[in-house]
């Protein structure tokens, strides 16, 4: 089964993170990304048939396809956790604001005048607005105006609202720009956080944290993957729904057993 195409960029985002920690640069061209993606995975791996098929006879392209498309069912095929405040991601006062704002639905004056949004004042700091086919501009260590950093993008929880949206409307945007903040973050944010450092500046982020000395830290690292993982599966889940929608509550159960009860 060929699965949306907009489902390709996460997916190499997240992946080519660990694969060159010296480039802050990664191919975007997807014979290039096929190829560097096919060297760096175990081919053999039940499942990825298709992939090293695809591979050996050098079409890097679609053997990228193939990975997507074996990532996709698998995330469709199995149980996965519900997000934080689940139940509450569908309320269009309290959460969906936040995905409006940065689709662009609602002004940055709209936004701030939702008294039900909890986190708008930081929310909008970091620049996540900004139009799809805009060069990246999002701040991940913006300020607040008492010279603190926002707490929002530390487990990611605030990406969210847009997974909902995007099964409340099934418009594509959501999905696109899901994908373009989460990969600005694997991209650029540690390099943002690195040169930052190189000059001095103390921005108080920590990666690899020690867990015994600093517990904080890592808990907020390993939310942020849980996060995005539960976010993947549950947009997975999501796309190219039949006519019968799939209810929220159940959205994280795999399809198969859906469809069955």
């Amino acid at each position: 089964m060929k699965i949306n195409i907009i489902f390709l960029s996460l997916f190499i985002s997240l992946c080519l993170t660990s694969l060159s920690a010296k480039s802050t640069l990664y191919p975007s061209e997807t014979d290039s990304v096929g190829r560097l993606l096919c060297n760096s995975i175990n081919l053999d791996y039940p499942g990825l048939e298709q992939v090293k098929t695809e591979a050996n006879k050098g079409n890097y392209s679609a053997a990228l396809e193939a990975w997507r498309d074996y990532k996709v069912m698998f995330f469709r095929n199995n149980k996965s956790g519900l997000l934080r405040s689940h139940a509450n991601l569908t309320n269009r006062t309290a959460s969906l604001p936040y995905a409006n704002y940065v689709i662009g639905n609602i002004t940055t004056e709209q936004f701030l005048a939702s008294t039900a949004c909890t986190f708008r004042d930081e929310f909008q700091l970091y620049g996540f607005n900004a139009p799809l086919n805009s060069p990246s501009n999002i701040n991940w260590l913006a300020k607040k105006s008492d010279g603190t950093y926002p707490g929002q993008f530390a487990n990611f929880f605030l990406l969210n609202p847009l997974v909902a949206n995007y099964y409340l409307t099934g418009e594509d945007i959501n999905l696109k720009k899901y994908f373009q903040i989460v990969s600005d973050f694997a991209c650029r944010q540690k390099l943002m956080y690195q040169n930052s450092i190189a000059k001095g500046i103390d921005v108080k982020l920590n990666y690899n944290c020690d867990w015994s000395t600093k517990a904080q830290q890592a808990l907020s690292e390993a939310d942020r993957v849980n996060s995005i993982i539960k976010s993947i599966a549950i947009l997975c889940k999501t796309i190219q729904q039949s006519d019968r929608l799939i209810p929220w509550a159940t959205i994280n159960m795999p399809k198969w057993r859906i469809y069955l009860n």
